[in-house]
């Protein structure tokens, strides 16, 4: 038992299907174009047109009808006419899809042009920023080391100067020293001195007596 597909659905899906090609993107020439149009147009049927058979009220002769060479000739001239629209309607459709094509290639140079500025600018910018950065972290390290160069010397004049203190204070005191045992000892010998006198004196009135 044959199975019927609905009526809709299986002529649709047949013409349809019949229609596309994988060739469907390319272009066809001028005149396989301009063929599809006639076929489209007149059903691709060709008959001689038919000579009416009734006869004019003005006049009792049958209208005339051209030769069919002429007719060939006016068909082929139509026929060429067509193409050479056709031709042109598609030089002008390529001369805009070259335009647009030439536009849209422009426009997409010049924002990659625009986006490299734009990034060129950025990167001067960060590298501009990287230099400030350094330089201030080079300028804080300088002013730290002048910093510390002028405490370690503050430091070390200071010690200088307590040392040279203390080294003239203990000559001070040992001066102070040996001044007061001299002191001492010309006291001591003074009284030496003062002893034996009295004692030589003491010494003669006992030798006079």
């Amino acid at each position: 038992i044959e199975r019927e597909s609905p009526r809709g659905e299986g002529r649709k899906g047949a013409k349809g299907d019949g229609r596309k090609s994988p060739k469907g993107n390319e272009r066809k020439s001028p005149k396989v174009a301009v063929m599809g149009i006639l076929k489209n147009t007149f059903g691709g049927k060709k008959e001689s047109p038919k000579i009416s058979r009734r006869k004019s009220v003005g006049c009792g002769s049958p209208p005339s009808v051209p030769p069919l060479d002429d007719l060939e000739l006016e068909k082929k001239k139509l026929f060429d006419d067509l193409v050479a629209i056709e031709s042109e309607k598609e030089e002008k459709e390529e001369k805009e899809k070259e335009k647009e094509r030439e536009e849209r290639e422009e426009r997409e140079k010049r924002e990659k042009n625009e986006r490299e500025e734009r990034e060129k600018e950025r990167l001067e910018q960060a590298e501009k920023e990287r230099q400030e950065r350094e330089k201030k972290t080079q300028e804080k390290e300088r002013q730290e080391k002048e910093e510390k160069e002028r405490q370690e010397r503050e430091e070390k004049e200071r010690q200088e100067r307590e040392e040279k203190e203390r080294q003239e204070q203990q000559e001070r005191e040992e001066k102070e020293r040996q001044e007061q045992e001299e002191k001492e000892r010309q006291e001591k010998e003074k009284e030496r001195q003062q002893q034996r006198e009295r004692e030589e004196k003491k010494r003669q009135e006992r030798e006079e007596k």
